[in-house]
């Protein structure tokens, strides 16, 4: 989900500033906000805390134009990482989702393969590699030589 800066910065005291985002971040989007870069001597992104669909920072009047700026393109730089990582996300699902398709279509074929081998009196087949036990001829039952 993209976030966007839904309104203009607003203050009770002139020193902390509350931005409005149109959706709270995730927890992945902030990370991805505050390990940007690109701060200036009055604005970091790791000064900026976050509330459930806002943001915060403390400035001057005269330092609000720079934060808002450097917020602009903090939010940007967050929404190109966390959308990168959602894409690839996708993609990885999705081929995981193709592989799971194939191995479900090889197995369908095996199973209509074989779905008409029975043995030559009718009965099931054993399975492969088990043998026969003679019946009545004194066989136990038990291991090899114990008949």
């Amino acid at each position: 989900m993209t976030i966007t800066r839904s309104g203009p910065p607003t203050t009770h005291d002139s020193t902390l500033w509350r931005v409005p985002l149109s959706a709270p971040p995730s927890s992945a989007w902030q990370q991805a906000f505050q390990s940007a870069d690109d701060a200036t001597a009055g604005a970091s992104p790791r000064n900026v805390q976050f509330e459930h669909a806002a943001l915060t920072f403390r400035g001057t009047d005269s330092q609000v134009p720079e934060w808002v700026g450097c917020i602009d393109r903090w939010i940007a730089r967050a929404n190109t990482i966390v959308d990168a990582a959602a894409d690839t996300r996708r993609g990885d699902a999705a081929r995981a989702q193709e592989q799971t398709d194939a191995r479900r279509q090889r197995a369908s074929e095996s199973n209509e393969k074989f779905k008409n081998l029975y043995a030559p009196d009718g009965t099931a087949l054993q399975a492969v590699g088990a043998t026969r036990r003679p019946s009545g001829r004194g066989s136990s039952g038990g291991r090899p030589g114990e008949g």
